[in-house]
């Protein structure tokens, strides 16, 4: 077999471990970045410097492009790592909030707003009855 299926219940597994064994070949700071902010298929990292943002951007994508990994959908904080980027390798389409003019970016779960560089969670509220049953739904 030369292919795994997309979408069974084994892909996240096989694509984190293709992943991982891929970083096993690169250089001792790309393999840190893969083994410890990947998860399934988000990279997710943070560093105060943007020419090290850039350069470990720049390895990790030459890293997965060497495997057959293409790295897309980039987003940033800093305008430096973002015009270090092609345009096709960014995110195009960015949620905004309703009422006020925020950017806001989804990762696994957590609200990125980006401007504030602050995370949150979006909570809806549903109105159930003060019953066991509507108690035991919240």
């Amino acid at each position: 077999m030369c292919v795994h299926l997309f979408g069974a219940i084994s892909s996240p597994s096989c694509a984190n471990f293709a992943l991982r064994h891929s970083a096993a070949e690169g250089s001792h700071r790309a393999k840190e970045v893969i083994n410890k902010n990947f998860y399934v298929d988000d990279m997710l990292g943070a560093d105060d410097n943007a020419d090290s943002c850039i350069e470990i951007i720049r390895e990790v994508r030459g890293l997965c492009s060497s495997a057959g990994f293409n790295l897309t959908k980039f987003t940033s904080n800093s305008q430096k790592v973002l015009d270090s980027l092609p345009s096709e390798n960014k995110v195009t389409e960015r949620s905004v909030v309703l009422g006020r003019n925020e950017l806001i970016e989804r990762a696994l779960g957590v609200h990125w707003t980006i401007e504030s560089d602050t995370l949150g969670f979006r909570i809806e509220l549903q109105d159930t009855p003060l019953t066991r049953r509507g108690f035991f739904q919240l």
